[in-house]
């Protein structure tokens, strides 16, 4: 008598959805494509488009963020204890915030979904002034999966940035290293946001730099002009002329 087939075991399969090791590992090789190959992490991600697997890319953006925020800020924080008379006060206060960021991780986790979804609305309004013709879940959706890199890019940024507070001697070369980041940062972020435009509305490319570029620049003027007022503001304070 034949001897019925083995099942599977739900360990070695995960079920859908399950953010296990073999989905992990599928994660880790689309975040890789979207450095070296762009065009095809989008077309690869595409199909899968889910308010689910907006926001788990969105919550696992935050968790990226909070892992290598903490690593960077003890890292630092254990330098400037070894190098500095008062380093210890700093990572003391390091070594306190983690417990709190951890327990405000969900707080947090809901803020970027709220201000993802806002971002990536407003974006959406311009793509359908200028004719788009997809739909906000799927443009949402393509814009969440590059989080991750692209924080993955910021916490290296962020990592020579703190390094030049408490390794004075090596400055300039910091410094050059923090400019050439932030270029590279600059670079992806707008193709990554060109490419998931072109994918979700079916622009072509020019058109879809110009939606996002129409959206950034009136950005930039509120945040100079908001900055502005503020130090504007300051210097009319009473006094703070005779300060200076």
């Amino acid at each position: 008598m034949a001897q019925p087939a083995p099942t599977e075991n739900w360990v070695d399969v995960p079920p859908k959805g399950w953010l296990g090791e073999r989905q992990f590992k599928e994660s880790r090789a689309i975040w890789k494509q979207f450095f070296f190959k762009p065009a095809d992490a989008f077309a690869q991600v595409a199909p899968n488009a889910s308010w689910y697997g907006a926001f788990k890319q969105v919550c696992m953006y935050g968790l990226v963020s909070f892992l290598f925020g903490s690593a960077v800020s003890l890292l630092v924080s254990f330098i400037a204890a070894a190098t500095m008379p008062t380093g210890w006060v700093s990572l003391v206060v390091a070594l306190l915030a983690i417990p709190v960021s951890l327990l405000l991780l969900p707080f947090s986790f809901g803020l970027s979904i709220l201000f993802s979804l806002l971002g990536s609305g407003l974006v959406y309004l311009v793509a359908k002034v200028l004719g788009g013709k997809g739909n906000f879940m799927n443009q949402y959706f393509l814009q969440s999966n590059y989080l991750v890199p692209a924080m993955l890019l910021y916490s290296a940024l962020n990592l020579f940035v703190s390094l030049i507070q408490v390794i004075p001697s090596a400055t300039l070369l910091l410094v050059g290293v923090s400019v050439v980041l932030f270029l590279i940062i600059l670079g992806y972020g707008a193709y990554w946001q060109t490419l998931a435009l072109q994918k979700a509305h079916g622009f072509s490319m020019g058109r879809a730099f110009l939606v996002w570029f129409v959206f950034f620049i009136p950005l930039v003027i509120i945040l100079v002009f908001f900055f502005g007022l503020v130090a504007l503001s300051a210097m009319m304070v009473p006094g703070a002329v005779a300060k200076a």
